[in-house]
């Protein structure tokens, strides 16, 4: 049957055959031209998207990923720098670095809402700490100026309480005020609001059993009562030493919050970009 089905072919002559032969042949050739020309141009558009879109986007991220390490290692130096200089010095870099991420960025292909917010928050995050840094320099200073107050009004008192007559006394007065004097130095280094109200308590024990024994005390001039109650009144919470330290402690905790704060909204930017 499959003899009788090519016959024909043996009825044709040796030119036929030979055609019949050459056409076969180009259709194949036309058919594999035809496949691979549709095969380079699908890998044609594919590295025209690979170089127009998944490279640049891959560049993006990779220097994004660079700004964001930049970014966590600078930032710990606004609270750190020993001088103002330093400090501005790490905020222009961390600002250039912002920027430069908010412009790579928008090279990413998924580049949203969401990634906008992020730097919105971190570059907030980045100015509220240098801000709150600032303003704890100045209450630095404002402490300092205290101390330097406070060293002079009572060694100057102490003396003066020494060159009177000495009695029993005056004597637990002038021991009371060594111990107040050093409770009044320790402030400057407390560094929780814990360890702070402890202080004061004390302080404020110490000026009120000293303020107990002034009634026995008659050789004590008023001039000198009113410079010991001038370094007494120190202890008091509503002081200026006691406002002034507990702003300081509460800055403190407002930058180790904005700072960590910072860091968080970087990582999670990091772990976005690396998706």
């Amino acid at each position: 049957m499959a003899f009788k089905r090519f016959y024909w072919l043996q009825q044709l002559g040796i030119g036929s055959r030979l055609f019949l032969a050459f056409v076969m042949i180009s259709s194949i050739t036309i058919v594999s031209s035809g496949l691979a020309t549709n095969t380079y141009l699908q890998l044609s558009d594919r590295l025209m998207l690979l170089k127009h879109q998944d490279i640049p986007g891959l560049d993006a991220a990779a220097r994004l990923n660079d700004k964001s390490r930049l970014i966590v290692a600078t930032a710990p130096l606004i609270v750190t720098s020993d001088s103002n200089v330093s400090r501005n010095q790490a905020m222009d870099t961390l600002n250039i670095a912002i920027k430069d991420m908010d412009t790579l960025m928008r090279n990413l292909p998924d580049y949203n809402r969401y990634f906008l917010e992020l730097i919105t928050q971190i570059q907030n995050n980045l100015t509220l700490l240098d801000q709150s840094v600032e303003r704890r320099e100045v209450i630095r200073r404002k402490l300092t100026q205290q101390s330097r107050l406070i060293f002079p009004l009572f060694q100057d008192l102490i003396i003066k309480l020494k060159r009177l007559e000495q009695t029993p006394p005056l004597e637990e007065v002038i021991h009371h005020l060594y111990y107040f004097a050093g409770l009044i130095e320790k402030v400057s280094n407390d560094a929780s609001f814990n360890e702070l109200d402890y202080t004061f308590l004390r302080l404020e024990s110490m000026a009120r059993e000293v303020k107990v024994r002034l009634p026995y005390l008659p050789q004590i001039p008023s001039a000198r009562r009113q410079l010991l109650s001038q370094l007494l009144d120190m202890s008091s919470r509503q002081g200026q030493l006691f406002l002034l330290k507990d702003e300081e402690l509460d800055l403190l905790y407002q930058q180790s919050f904005f700072l960590e704060n910072s860091q968080q909204h970087i990582q999670q930017l990091a772990a976005q970009i690396n998706q």
